[in-house]
């Protein structure tokens, strides 16, 4: 009912000479508009053809974004009979769309999903049942984590997040070692990484997009072929360009080796194995960057170590310091408590003495 909704609106041109495009799953439509009153028109003739086949827009979920560079204040679109407020950001279809055009904030939204996946999920990781933990992790936490994937940008920045969290989510997950001293610690990285067997979130990640890369690659000269293959025409801003996708994909294939992919990605089961073995690959997800990190965070302990028994030895000094002012501040006191009651005593026996010499008299 919808398609038919959208086919009576005229959309011409490509993607580079079109005015207005439509983007549609379900029920949930974007219209995307060089100009405002281009939005504007083709809003109100959707709403026109919605309401022939018996379809009314929720103006509540309605909402505006404006993608520009400048900062900009926000106000609400108005239209004849409506008004919809501007907002920086908006999910639609589980991913995060907002002005900048960045990943960050859809990073920042999944790995909370992820944390309250495993809020969720937490009582039954930790009965003890014939699962091992890693198999936990990827069936129940990391699908969540790494939903729509397959089409962003690896930033160092998200790396890093990345990671932190599957560490920290395998580190309550797994039980803490044992150690010879009787006291129980964390699990560090390279313990953490043989729990995952090498294959850890970002590993996953690449080959998510090798597979999507492929299956793009098999598809007719469709929308989706014109897109990946689309150039713009206009100038970008003055600075370094951002890291394209494509980029960060061909990088990770020359990384393994391979020569002639388009030839290869056209082969369903060859392709299936390249993508896996990006999954475990070495020099992929930067096992040698963990081993840096482990070294440095081991450098760092042991600093921190010096720098504690410093800070105790100095408490230790100040609390025996404090302690021997307030040990000679009571012996101060009981001195000055018994010479007052010397004098006392002294004056008491001179006033006897004088009442005595007196009755003599």
């Amino acid at each position: 009912m919808v398609g038919s909704v959208i086919t009576n609106i005229e959309v011409r041109g490509n993607i580079t000479t079109r005015l207005k495009q439509i983007c549609v799953y379900a029920d949930d439509i974007v219209i995307i508009g060089k100009t405002k009153q281009i939005l504007i028109g083709t809003f109100c003739k959707l709403k026109h053809e919605a309401l022939n086949v018996g379809l009314i827009v929720n103006n509540n979920k309605t909402k505006y974004l404006y993608c520009i560079r400048k900062i900009f204040q926000s106000t609400y679109l108005n239209t004849v009979e409506e008004q919809f407020e501007q907002v920086n950001s908006f999910k639609y279809l589980g991913s995060m769309v907002n002005t900048e055009n960045s990943t960050e904030e859809e990073i920042k939204e999944r790995i909370a999903a992820g944390n309250r996946a495993y809020l969720v999920h937490k009582k039954n990781i930790h009965i003890k049942i014939n699962i091992p933990k890693r198999q936990l992790y990827n069936t129940l936490i990391r699908p969540i984590v790494t939903y729509s994937s397959e089409t962003r940008v690896l930033k160092e920045d998200v790396i890093n997040k990345l990671t932190i969290f599957e560490r920290r989510i395998m580190r309550k997950i797994c039980s803490p070692t044992g150690t010879d001293g009787a006291y129980w610690r964390v699990k560090t990285n390279q313990e953490i990484n043989e729990i995952l067997k090498g294959q850890n979130i970002i590993g996953f990640i690449k080959k998510q997009r090798l597979n999507w890369l492929g299956y793009v690659e098999r598809m007719a000269k469709d929308n989706v072929q014109k897109i990946k293959r689309w150039k713009t025409m206009s100038t970008g801003p003055i600075g370094r360009p951002k890291t394209r996708w494509e980029a960060g994909v061909l990088e990770d294939i020359k990384s393994m080796n391979i020569s002639n992919w388009k030839k290869v990605a056209q082969n369903r089961d060859s392709w299936k194995k390249v993508a896996e073995q990006a999954r475990t690959l070495y020099r992929l997800y930067g096992l040698e960057e963990d081993e840096e990190e482990e070294e440095e965070e081991e450098e760092e302990e042991e600093e921190g170590g010096k720098r504690r028994r410093k800070e105790e030895k100095e408490n230790r000094r100040r609390k025996d310091e404090e302690e021997e002012k307030k040990r000679r501040k009571e012996e101060n006191k009981k001195r000055r408590t018994e010479e007052e009651k010397t004098k006392k005593k002294k004056k008491q026996r001179r006033r006897k003495n004088k009442e005595d010499e007196e009755e003599k008299k």
